[in-house]
């Protein structure tokens, strides 16, 4: 017996799109995102950091806001500091001086689908201050410190909304900053069960257009 060979009705086949389309924007944004270095490449002076921000009593009123990316164009910087690059930059609290007082703390909050390895990178505070993961010391320096290395350890990372932070815990009130610098590429990709789904929607539609 011949089969009527029939196209899959647009209203139909839109329908199931428009629900891969949707679905696999809900996974998307559930996809890990690498930690962003202080500054992300941004080296112009007084620019706000997009991901970094500073909460301190002594700093605008102890209301969190964003980080403050500096550059030797700014008041608030030292000759001695390691120079900002496509990657990391400074930041502070102000371009100007004085600073404000300590303590203050800078704050990344980042997510992760599913920790598989170390975040491992370097870190740099003028003058002393603490590197921490999800309320786990990392690392303490005192007084001044230019590109120290650190490593974050699987262990102390969740599945979820992660927390770094760096906090000041002294400074003489004027050129204060931090900068961290990841060795991992910022990425942000869907899950594999993104593109499962996606794949199996193309196929299933691609199959009803053939058979019906």
């Amino acid at each position: 017996m011949k089969t009527t060979r029939r196209n899959l009705p647009w209203p139909r086949a839109t329908a199931f799109l428009m629900f891969t389309g949707m679905t696999l924007g809900v996974i998307s944004a559930q996809a890990s995102t690498f930690p962003f270095s202080t500054g992300n490449g941004d080296t112009t002076c007084g620019d706000a950091d997009a991901n970094w921000i500073v909460q301190g009593s002594g700093i605008n009123g102890g209301v969190a806001e964003q980080a403050t990316v500096l550059s030797p164009s700014c008041q608030n910087w030292w000759g001695g500091w390691v120079n900002d690059n496509s990657l990391s930059s400074w930041i502070g609290t102000t371009t100007t001086n004085p600073t404000g007082p300590t303590p203050y703390t800078f704050t990344l909050d980042f997510f992760l689908a599913s920790p598989t390895s170390d975040i491992t990178g370097n870190w740099s505070v003028d003058d002393d201050g603490t590197l921490n993961v999800n309320g786990n010391l990392i690392d303490t320096e005192p007084n001044f410190i230019n590109g120290v290395a650190f490593d974050i350890p699987v262990a102390d990372l969740v599945a979820g909304t992660n927390s770094i932070t760096v906090v000041m815990v002294s400074d003489n009130n004027y050129d204060d900053g931090v900068r961290v610098q990841f060795d991992q590429t910022l990425a942000s990709a869907p899950e594999p069960a993104a593109w499962m789904l996606l794949c199996g929607g193309v196929a299933f539609a691609g199959a009803r257009r053939r058979y019906l």
